[in-house]
């Protein structure tokens, strides 16, 4: 949640004076709060626990699961390689790859495509 106060061109101004300016920042959802919905949803969906997006393990059905959550946090959310490093504990060019791989992935494989549409569906 942002502060009470705003800096504004040098001087401090309470929000609840100038609602119009930021209503939308007081609405906007917090990033883990996303992050959190969207990797359950396709841990769940693809039988994995939350605590396996974050270990070391590099078994293909659980890279898959991370590159598809690292692409709707990019394509629908506009997350940073950074922010999405933070939450997934890895370096952002690891996020980066991940990214690239999930593009090639949907375009080449079938299954993967079949299985990242219908879980988006439960989340758009």
């Amino acid at each position: 949640m942002q502060s009470t106060q705003l800096q504004c061109y040098g001087s401090v101004m309470s929000p609840y004076v100038y609602v119009g300016l930021t209503d939308t920042m007081l609405h906007t959802l917090d990033e883990g709060v996303i992050y959190s919905h969207i990797s359950r949803t396709f841990c769940d969906a693809m039988g994995f626990s939350l605590r396996s997006i974050v270990s070391k393990s590099r078994r293909q059905p659980l890279m898959f699961c991370r590159q598809m959550i690292v692409s709707v946090l990019r394509d629908y959310y506009k997350f940073t390689y950074t922010s999405i490093a933070r939450y997934m504990c890895r370096d952002h060019t690891t996020i980066l790859n991940r990214y690239a791989k999930h593009g090639l992935d949907y375009a080449t494989n079938g299954v993967y495509c079949r299985q990242y549409d219908n879980i988006l569906k439960q989340i758009l």
